[in-house]
């Protein structure tokens, strides 16, 4: 499952890298023709927008919130609704110890800490 998900997202940036090349070319055929600057600016807000359009496809994901276990090395289980098991899960710890991953699958991540109940902010992509 994810090899055929790594080749749909290589597919992906693959298509995407096009459309941003044939970009390139109509811009530079612009600039060649001498279109004022005024379009030459709408064009690049284009381009800009979608770059962004493309960056938000390749990086979906979710940002979750909880608390780990009330006893240290104990493991907790949080829910996500991606439905997928998350490629890359980051997690930032909001309290005085260290929250690392030791499980994703497709509706849940576990993890421990190395202190009781940390709070933390976990970032799921897909």
């Amino acid at each position: 499952m994810e090899k055929l998900d790594k080749e749909i997202q290589e597919d992906l940036i693959r298509e995407l890298r096009n459309r941003v090349e044939e970009l390139d070319k109509k811009v530079s055929k612009f600039e060649e023709t001498g279109i004022s600057l005024n379009s030459r600016i709408g064009n690049n807000e284009t381009r800009l927008r979608e770059r962004d359009t493309i960056e938000e496809a390749l990086l979906h994901g979710e940002r979750i919130t909880g608390t780990t276990n009330a006893s240290a090395g104990t493991i907790s289980e949080h829910t996500h609704t991606l439905n997928r098991t998350p490629t890359m899960v980051f997690i930032t710890s909001k309290g005085n110890g260290v929250v690392y991953l030791t499980a994703k699958d497709s509706d849940k991540i576990t993890v421990k800490s190395s202190a009781n109940s940390i709070d933390f902010v976990a970032y799921l992509l897909i």
